[in-house]
């Protein structure tokens, strides 16, 4: 017989990662016997010696069966639905201290953890009441079970805390204006990127990375690609969205996530940057509307940028009648001379726009 809730999990069709350590696995056998599974779970873990759940975690977390342990497997799970293609995924964890034949400093009880890659979410289950180990791991799985199907449920009332992308969740809240993912997709305090690939990458594919090799060859310096969550001309990135873009990036190169819409604002938040665009982006900073009047105008801003050291380097683009147009340095205008350098042909050349190749894949 399908086991009820197990269904449900699979009908609400949202993928997940999951990892259980010391209870749960009653979870995971219900959904595993459950016609459809495959659509939603994307991996399932059991990492039941604490050797084996350090590794799965990445680092040592004590107490193993506590919020923090619950939090940090969801977190280690999410990471590991980016290499399992789970668009919109989650990771989901269960770290449980059952009814055992030896004497246990605490009390039997479970703590579960919910993470999509912004925000970690932990709640506990106190099982002191449940006598025996199996019917524990049952009310474990139950609630497992429950949470996966949805986690915003009346009785699961459950604690909310940043990830160990917290620093993300603060650019899209806009407590902060930036923050930089590693290759690993880990987000740390590094110092500012010095050359910064700015775009859209929606998709990234092989001319943006060639953009950056190309400008990584002409200054001796590391490229970091760069999102802006609220672009001057387009509406606001919705969080999902944006980690979606994210996924893309993983043992590619570093990702730098702004809340910075236009260049003067990432000049004055990146002082010294290199920013490295395409032709119609270049066109785009010269144009006056993105200046509104009373804070200096295109003027001002050029004058910022050159005052924050900051310059641009300038990719052509090719029509589609097959002919490239290089971005002529000498056709900005008089206040702008000297920031912007053109990337010669020989360099780098791209003959394919990102909106042709979500049209071929809409085509597929």
């Amino acid at each position: 017989m399908t086991p009820p809730d197990a269904a449900a999990v699979i009908a609400g069709g949202r993928p997940f990662s999951l990892v259980v350590a010391g209870g749960g696995t009653q979870a995971i056998a219900a959904l595993q016997s459950t016609p459809g599974c495959s659509r939603v779970m994307l991996e399932a873990s059991v990492p039941y010696g604490a050797a084996a759940l350090d590794r799965f975690i990445g680092k040592v977390v004590v107490p193993r069966s506590g919020p923090l342990a619950a939090r940090a497997m969801a977190w280690a799970a999410w990471r590991r639905t980016v290499f399992s293609g789970g668009a919109g995924a989650v990771g989901v964890s269960c770290t449980a201290a059952l009814a055992t034949d030896r004497p246990r400093r605490g009390a039997d009880r479970a703590h579960f953890g919910w993470c999509d890659g912004l925000v970690c979410r932990s709640w506990a289950l106190d099982l002191g009441g449940i006598p025996g180990r199996q019917e524990q791991e049952r009310a474990v799985s139950a609630f497992l079970l429950g949470l996966l199907r949805d986690p915003d449920a009346p009785g699961l009332p459950g604690e909310d805390r940043p990830g160990e992308h917290g620093r993300l969740a603060e650019v899209i809240s806009g407590a902060r204006a930036w923050a930089r993912l590693e290759v690993d997709g880990q987000a740390r305090a590094n110092p500012a990127p010095e050359l910064v690939v700015s775009g859209s990458f929606n998709p990234l594919h092989a001319g943006h990375i060639g953009l950056a090799r190309a400008a990584e060859r002409l200054t001796g310096r590391r490229a970091a690609y760069e999102i802006t969550v609220a672009n001057a001309d387009k509406p606001p990135m919705p969080a999902a969205e944006l980690l979606r873009r994210l996924r893309q990036f993983h043992g590619v190169g570093p990702v730098v996530v702004t809340r910075l819409g236009t260049f003067a604002a990432k000049a004055e938040a990146l002082p010294g940057a290199i920013f490295v665009v395409g032709h119609d982006t270049a066109i785009r900073v010269l144009e006056e509307r993105f200046y509104p009047p009373g804070t200096g105008g295109l003027a001002g801003a050029l004058a910022h940028l050159r005052e924050r050291g900051c310059s641009f380097l300038v990719a052509g683009r090719a029509t589609e009648d097959g002919v490239f147009h290089p971005f002529r340095e000498e056709e900005v205008p008089e206040s702008a001379k000297g920031l912007f350098r053109a990337i010669p042909e020989p360099e780098f050349r791209l003959d394919i726009s990102s909106s042709e190749i979500r049209a071929r894949l809409g085509a597929v």
